[in-house]
């Protein structure tokens, strides 16, 4: 028997059971497993030798001796073999931790709110943060599923204070303004739009069916679009935060229901505004625009006049489309009917996409109460690294240009995402159960911990039977928390739990608010997160009172 060739042959064994890496690549998303033996360690050098071996005269002692250099000298090599690995080991836990704490290692530090938002309580105490509010809005709206896109759109507008309120439409359209109410509850002033489903664009074509809104003070714009089984809703981003450049997030369509595909909208709020669209499509399509047909990774340009829009769908998920224009447009996007998991029925899914200059690097993702799972979508226009935990879990990778990583939360769990460059945060809350009686899907665009504020004026629309906000605030400000003037019961939390950001503990908590004015704010000045949910059997709807960096973050 070769002894030599056989310990040879079982350390090399060895090392490569300990130093084992396994890449794959799942959509853009890269994740790094490092496999190790089940003692972790080589075994000692004396379990490398035969202690006992007899040695019978100085030949056979010298053959030993060659042996036992030759079997130390392997040792010695995977030793130093494993010590790489153990140290390779040693700098992915320290990415992993620089990850859990990104407001002190550079990788992080191109985050204009970086250096400030590590005590988000401090940040401009007494200073009014306005986020989503404003003056000037450009509305339009997405197509809903066959049997429910006849059904009118609605527009809140509201402000603690009266203001006077000027709607302007093309020439050709204003007829389809069908009314304007005004109520004044809880201390503010609501006005109502009702628009006809006649201006909501059609597909693939150039249309003047936008809508420019101006208050004489600064407002909270929400977009409303309700049917029995098929609603969703969006808060509208004030002109002077639109911009240049937008990355697409939509959902996976399944063949469950007619009409099921993905779609966004694209306004235009001055003349000759050029829009270029790069497609992206998780399968191969064929699209026809204007006598041309383009694929996934072609771009096609197209000039749009004030109050002109362009509706784009597809049966595919376009997730990851890139968006630039010569001047700010209004971009929307979603799915114009969609099934997860294959319960309950299709509903719309309708977010306002926020720009890409006005992204986040650090998100806290509720769950949605009453159902058995959301679906987190994180995207970014550059490359990224990214890290994803809740409770159980913790994952790193390397999330590549416009490309997309899913993640599921269940309905008690809290995920928390860190990343080195902006990205877009989505969660989908999926269908409850088969019997379906908190409804059906819904988009909400997730903000992140530099876009709180410390103050939301909102409306939680009427006609759903379950209506819920959910807040994200640093723990001990919870009981600094005011809701229409009401100091809060941590008591009254359907779900709370406690999650750690970076070095802070943060508490989410959703809590059920009946329909109407939902005034927020907190009495120490400190900023939090802000979700309303709606659900009733069949349908259901959300969304974010901020998605945008507030004006500390230098936008």
């Amino acid at each position: 028997m070769n002894l030599h060739r056989l310990n040879k042959q079982e350390l090399k064994r060895k090392k490569d059971n300990f130093l084992n890496y396994d890449f794959e690549d799942q959509g853009g998303y890269e994740e790094l497993r490092m496999q190790t033996t089940e003692t972790g360690n080589i075994e000692q050098i004396s379990d490398c030798l035969d202690v006992n071996h007899p040695i019978a005269s100085k030949r056979r002692l010298k053959a030993f001796l060659v042996v036992l250099l030759i079997i130390i000298l392997i040792c010695g090599l995977t030793t130093i073999g494993v010590l790489f690995g153990l140290e390779t080991r040693k700098l992915k836990e320290i990415d992993m931790k620089q990850l859990s704490q990104p407001l002190i290692k550079d990788e992080f530090m191109n985050n204009p709110c970086r250096s400030k938002s590590k005590n988000p309580k401090l940040i401009d105490q007494g200073k009014k943060e306005w986020g989503s509010r404003g003056r000037s809005f450009l509305v339009s709206f997405l197509q809903n599923h066959n049997k429910a896109n006849e059904t009118n759109r609605t527009i809140i507008v509201s402000s603690e204070t009266d203001f006077d309120l000027i709607v302007s439409l093309p020439e050709n359209q204003r007829s389809n303004l069908i009314s304007i109410s005004t109520l004044r509850s809880r201390n503010v002033t609501l006005k109502k739009l009702d628009v006809h489903h006649s201006l909501v664009p059609s597909y693939n074509t150039t249309e003047s069916k936008a809508i420019i809104i101006n208050t004489s003070v600064r407002t909270s714009v929400l977009s409303v679009t309700k049917h029995d089984v098929s609603s969703d809703t969006t808060t509208v981003f004030p002109i002077d935060k639109l911009s240049t450049d937008y990355i697409i997030s939509t959902a996976t369509p399944t063949d469950k229901f007619f009409g099921s595909g993905s779609h966004f909208t694209i306004a235009a709020m001055k003349d000759n505004t050029i829009v270029s669209i790069v497609f992206k499509a998780d399968h191969d399509i064929d699209i026809v625009l204007q006598g041309k047909s383009y694929g996934s990774g072609d771009t096609f340009n197209v000039i749009l006049n004030k109050y002109q829009t362009f509706q784009i769908g597809l049966k595919a998920d376009m997730t990851g489309t890139m968006i630039r224009s010569s001047n700010p447009v209004a971009v929307f996007a979603g799915n114009r009917c969609l099934a997860v998991g294959y319960l309950g029925y299709c509903s719309m899914l309708m977010e306002m996409v926020p720009p890409a200059d006005k992204l986040d690097y650090v998100f806290i993702v509720p769950p949605n109460i009453h159902r058995y799972q959301s679906q987190v979508r994180i995207l970014s226009a550059v490359k990224t690294k990214i890290k994803f935990t809740t409770k159980d879990m913790k994952t790193t990778g390397l999330l590549l240009k416009d490309r997309f990583a899913d993640f599921i939360i269940r309905e008690h769990e809290v995920g928390v995402v860190y990343s080195t460059e902006p990205i877009l945060v989505n969660s989908i809350a999926l269908a409850s159960t088969k019997t379906n009686i908190y409804g059906d899907p819904f988009m909400v665009t997730i903000p992140g911990i530099n876009q709180y504020l410390n103050e939301y004026i909102n409306v939680v629309p009427d006609g759903f039977t379950f209506n819920f906000a959910t807040f994200m605030i640093r723990n001990d400000s919870l009981r600094s928390l005011q809701i229409n003037g009401t100091n809060m019961n941590i008591y009254k939390c359907l779900f709370h739990s406690s999650v750690l950001v970076g070095t802070d503990l943060y508490s989410v908590c959703t809590v059920s608010v009946p329909f109407g004015v939902i005034d927020v704010k907190t009495s120490d000045g400190s900023r939090f997160g802000f979700i309303v949910t709606g659900q009733r059997k069949n349908d259901g709807h959300g969304y974010a009172g901020n998605a945008l960096l507030t004006a500390s973050c230098g936008t």
